[in-house]
């Protein structure tokens, strides 16, 4: 895969849509207000939650130099291949160790992470930890140790 100009070894795309329950609890609010609530304009506020859920998505690409994590609306960020010195799994509880989903920080250290509590984990050679949440970790840990051997 290297040999073909911009293959990447990996692309993943996970979106708010793909997550049933927080989509169900804003389609809920959004019918049981509409109908039954006190009003159109908390129909309206939660279907806008509905919209900005629907809109999250992370999308984590590896290429031959770099990888690429995206989590739109919000922020991209391209991690150079030379800038990882370390990669590894990772388990983690998202409330307790990052305060939940999304884009989280910790002092220097970030997670970019959709759902779920495994992830990938970056050890940057500057000593900051960046964590790639991702429902098959392992195929993107062998992406990035693919990278890295080339």
């Amino acid at each position: 895969m290297a040999d073909i100009p911009n293959h990447p070894y990996h692309l993943e795309r996970q979106s708010g849509v793909d997550q049933p329950i927080i989509m169900g609890v804003g389609l809920v609010l959004c019918i049981a207000f509409g109908l039954f609530g006190p009003g159109w304009l908390v129909a309206i506020v939660a279907c806008i939650y509905l919209a900005f859920i629907w809109s999250l998505v992370l999308t984590t690409t590896v290429e031959a130099d770099h990888v690429d994590i995206r989590f739109r609306p919000f922020m991209h960020r391209r991690i150079g291949k030379a800038e990882i010195e370390d990669i590894g799994l990772e388990t983690f509880q998202p409330i307790r160790d990052w305060g939940g989903w999304g884009v989280r920080m910790r002092g220097a250290d970030r997670a970019y992470t959709m759902s779920g509590n495994r992830a990938v984990a970056l050890t940057l050679s500057d000593g900051n930890k960046v964590l790639i949440g991702s429902p098959c970790p392992e195929i993107l840990l062998d992406a990035l140790a693919r990278m890295r051997e080339d």
